[in-house]
């Protein structure tokens, strides 16, 4: 829970005026991963026919498994089967407010924090207020349930579960990822407006392939259709800063998405910079493995010596979407051409050959999905926790 709780402070942060739109959307982040959460450990202890009622409701939603599901969908789902009443009910869990939070509220909230682009500061003040306050009874409620199933599960001495939970509880705690990406040489994904002639940043793809999260020039964050935009380019964030392609408020409000912080000043003319040094994992684990799933294929991640490995034996689509950027169609191309990416027969898929380094874990997944998508999000561990939400910058 402690990952939940950190974005929840982010979130916090941003209950001021001319920032409400970003707590707005950073607790539908929370929301997302928390109903994400709840959902794999309803799953686990419903019964069977619950279990087929949801599986099939899944696959009506054309999707694979429940981690591919949006916070919509969630939400939908949660509602049908009146999943979080249950859980209060069955674990008798006490919470100070009453009142169940209202998914559905809080994914309009959050939508309209990404598609509006209407300046109403008391609408975006209140609709804030509501999306906190929604987001911390949630996060009470999960936060209750899963403490309350690890001490059962302990207590009664049941193994198989109990490691299960422990490790899925171990890795929202233990975790240590003190290598967030530096300043110099963070490659940003830029789109520029064909009316204005302005650069937005990518931050990832929404519901569809219709509309893009974009980090603004104002530094607030939008959902906006994709067909206003060039082609995606890829540029290093001090050269884009430095051409004045993008303003020091859209690298700031990048930056606090991301959940990292730009480099520390030591003194004057001396800057303090993030060491690349490996992420470790729990027990003592020299890599911890990220997988990114997605229309049958996967791909799985580690962090090393300052570069982010796709691993041997990963696979990736075979046909390029619509939304592939520039970048991601010329690493296919290059990877296919030196036989590091090769057809898998038989099927729709693509083969690493071998361990491949990228510069960015977007350049990764946009090269395993044939699209353009955000690599900090799609890159995930086994408890569902995003390599953005885990990073940590580390110091000298």
């Amino acid at each position: 829970m402690s990952g939940f709780k950190e974005l929840l402070h982010r979130a916090e942060q941003h209950l001021m005026p001319e920032s409400y739109d970003v707590c707005s959307i950073l607790c539908g982040k929370t929301m997302e991963l928390v109903l994400r959460e709840l959902l794999q450990v309803y799953l686990r202890y419903a019964t069977l026919e619950e279990q087929l009622s949801i599986r099939r409701e899944i696959t009506s939603l054309r999707k694979n498994s429940p981690e591919s599901l949006t916070a919509g969908e969630m939400s939908t789902i949660f509602d049908k089967y009146n999943i979080l009443r249950s859980f209060v009910s069955a674990h008798k869990i006490e919470m100070e407010d009453q009142r169940l939070p209202d998914l559905r509220t809080m994914v309009k909230i959050r939508n309209k924090a990404t598609h509006d682009n209407a300046n109403n500061s008391e609408m975006e003040k209140a609709d804030a207020h509501v999306m906190y306050g929604s987001v911390l009874r949630l996060v009470g409620i999960a936060d209750r349930l899963l403490s309350q199933l690890t001490r059962k599960e302990s207590s009664e001495g049941d193994a198989v579960i109990h490691r299960t939970i422990a490790r899925r509880r171990q890795l929202s705690v233990d975790v240590t990822a003190i290598a967030s990406p530096r300043v110099q040489g963070n490659i940003l994904n830029l789109y520029r407006n064909k009316v204005s002639g302005k650069y937005f940043i990518f931050l990832e793809e929404e519901e569809g392939a219709e509309k893009i999260l974009l980090v603004i020039p104002t530094g607030q964050i939008k959902a906006l259709y994709r067909n206003l935009f060039e082609s995606e380019v890829a540029e290093e964030e001090e050269k884009a800063v430095s051409r004045g392609l993008i303003l020091a408020e859209q690298a700031k409000c990048y930056h606090e998405y991301m959940g990292y912080e730009p480099p520390l000043q030591k003194s004057e003319g001396e800057t303090v910079r993030p060491n690349p040094n490996q992420i470790i994992g729990p027990k003592g684990e020299s890599e911890v493995v990220f997988t990114y799933e997605v229309h049958g294929v996967k791909a799985s991640l580690v962090y090393k010596q300052g570069a982010y490995f796709v691993q041997k034996g990963s696979t990736a689509l075979r046909e390029e979407r619509a939304s592939i950027t520039d970048s991601a169609r010329k690493l296919r191309r290059d990877f296919l051409r030196k036989g590091i990416l090769v057809p898998d027969h038989g099927t729709t898929r693509l083969i690493f050959t071998k361990d491949q380094s990228f510069n960015s874990p977007s350049a990764a997944s946009g090269v395993v999905s044939a699209s353009s998508t955000n690599g900090w999000i799609c890159f995930k561990l086994p408890n569902g926790k995003t390599l953005k939400t885990i990073l940590k910058r580390g110091r000298e």
